[in-house]
């Protein structure tokens, strides 16, 4: 858990490199660290690596079947990217129907107010 603390701390410091390091290595010690794996798959798509961040959001879903509200959020931002409709609506059908006060939700319905 330490490595995941130094990540968010990281991040906090807008120190994306830093917390890819963190994250990393909390993985090493345990690939099925749910946090880390979702916490990657948003510095992998923040960098551009939309594949990379679907491989993380995938094992994310494979070690948490129940979605987080960021959970959600990460998928939908892959799918929107990636074009893909199915998993666009499925999520943000999640999304609206379990976490309708969430701020992930909130932070969706403005990207699509744009």
């Amino acid at each position: 858990m330490a490595f995941v603390n130094l990540g968010f701390s990281r991040l906090q410091l807008e120190d994306d490199a830093g917390a890819e390091v963190a994250f990393t290595r909390a993985l090493s010690m345990d690939r099925r660290k749910s946090v880390a794996l979702l916490e990657m798959g948003f510095l992998r798509l923040e960098a551009g690596d939309t594949n990379e961040a679907a491989r993380y959001h995938g094992t994310h879903r494979t070690v948490s079947p129940q979605q987080s509200p960021r959970g959600l959020l990460l998928g939908l931002e892959i799918a929107a990217l990636t074009g893909d409709q199915d998993p666009l609506g499925g999520y943000e059908l999640a999304l609206r129907n379990l976490y309708s006060d969430s701020l992930e939700y909130r932070v969706w319905m403005e990207r699509q107010s744009r």
